[in-house]
């Protein structure tokens, strides 16, 4: 005998509402006398950092945050049920954390130790450097846990089931700003074929005497190679990259601005992981410690030049989307995360870029500083305000404890009461 949840879909925001049901598996037509059926939502995130020391001796540290625990009677006996037997439950996934235990971490900025603090997405990761004798593993899960109490004369102990959830955020901005930086280099271009006649072709020998004999100088281009780069970036959506040129007339001499191609572009992502621990007893510090991983985009050389004079969008050019399969070449982007930090754990994002232009049959490179952007979840859902989230939480609380006072008999189902459960425990703040 044993139980089974099934649900409409492992996947959910906050907030979503989570619909499935519950199943008794045994032999049919046998008479199961069960105390109750409850089921719960429980999220919690845990780190564990590894050091060897010299292949010796080994310290560890770890950290622990729960982050909710949300329960729902979904049968109250005592009572009989029937195998294959189903009951329904419907409720709210919180929006927000409720859980209380956290260790004692100490105030950082690069973390987030808010009690309510938005839910962080579901996240696992782990990292292992071998010349440095380190090992770290991370975590942020939730799982619905259903558990049956039998009566002492069916069984010696509650029958449990879990079923991991797959917690996926979202943004709060609809259409955010990117908030371009600009980044350039100013490039001066000397050449022979910036004079009309020879733009298709080389000159001469001959031509090549007479042109040094006529002219001290080479005809001159000057101009600005831009590079426009993101602040915030949203996953699913082309990076908003972009490539544009500032001809300079004042200082260029060359009879007609040049066409200036873009040759090669190469993107560089990457991905910053931090984690945190609690330290030793005598410590005034948490242990603390960052990775990073990176991807390399490029784009082949064209086969076609493209010119670059009224400016290009790089992020539609190369289709960098992050979260598709464009940029699915390895673990780290098939399944991107938004940029989040919470009690002990966080993760941040950053790219650079490189690009050759050609002007005149001559090559130009450049590269650009990292930077850093916010990497904002795909899909889109308003913001509650903390008053109407309060107010909500607490009219959750008093339906529920309604529900209690009514008790619940055998088979019922909560989900057919209207009721819920509270995104927080507006007591214990």
């Amino acid at each position: 005998m044993f139980l089974q949840i099934n649900l409409q879909s492992s996947r959910c925001k906050p907030g979503d509402q989570l619909v499935g049901t519950i199943e008794l598996q045994g032999p049919n037509h046998l008479d199961v006398g069960v105390e109750s059926v409850k089921i719960q939502v429980q999220g919690r995130c845990k780190t564990k950092f590894t050091k060897h020391e010299y292949g010796q001796s080994i310290s560890i540290y770890r950290g622990r945050a729960p982050l909710c625990l949300l329960e729902l009677s979904v049968f109250k006996g005592p009572g009989t049920l029937h195998p294959p037997q189903t009951l329904p439950f419907s409720f709210e996934m919180p929006e927000r954390c409720n859980a209380s235990g956290t260790d004692s971490f100490h105030a950082s900025p690069q973390f987030n130790t808010e009690y309510n603090q938005i839910l962080p997405p579901s996240f696992d990761v782990a990292h292992q450097s071998l010349l440095e004798g380190k090992e770290i593993k991370a975590f942020i899960s939730y799982e619905l846990e259903a558990t049956a109490i039998l009566e002492k004369a069916v069984g010696p102990g509650p029958l449990k089931a879990r079923q991991k959830l797959d917690v996926i955020p979202t943004r709060d901005i609809e259409n955010p700003d990117p908030g371009h930086l600009p980044h350039s280099r100013s490039i001066t271009c000397a050449s022979l074929h910036l004079i009309p006649e020879y733009e298709k072709r080389d000159p001469t020998f001959k031509e090549r005497i007479k042109i040094r004999f006529s002219s001290d100088t080479l005809p001159v281009a000057v101009f600005k190679l831009n590079v426009t780069m993101p602040k915030v970036v949203i996953l699913g959506q082309a990076l908003p990259l972009s490539v544009g040129i500032e001809y300079d007339n004042d200082k260029s001499t060359a009879e007609t601005p040049p066409m200036i191609f873009l040759i090669k572009a190469t993107v560089t992502l990457r991905a910053e992981t931090g984690i945190r621990c609690i330290g030793s007893l005598f410590s005034s510090h948490d242990k603390s410690e960052k990775w990073t991983k990176e991807q390399v985009i490029s784009s082949p050389y064209f086969n076609k030049p493209i010119p670059v004079s009224d400016g290009m969008d790089l992020g539609k050019i190369m289709d960098l989307r992050l979260g598709t399969a464009r940029v699915q070449d390895s673990k780290l982007w098939s399944s991107p995360c938004p940029t989040f930090k919470t009690f002990n754990i966080r993760r941040s994002y950053s790219l650079s870029v490189f690009v050759a232009v050609e002007c005149a049959r001559k090559r130009y490179n450049y590269d650009s500083k990292v930077h850093d952007f916010l990497m904002l979840a795909e899909d889109f859902a308003p913001a509650k305000s903390t008053a109407s989230a309060v107010e909500s939480s607490g009219e959750r609380v008093v339906k529920l404890e309604a529900a209690d006072s009514l008790g619940l008999q055998e088979g019922s189902n909560v989900s057919s009461m209207d009721l819920s459960i509270p995104d927080f425990d507006v007591s214990a703040r």
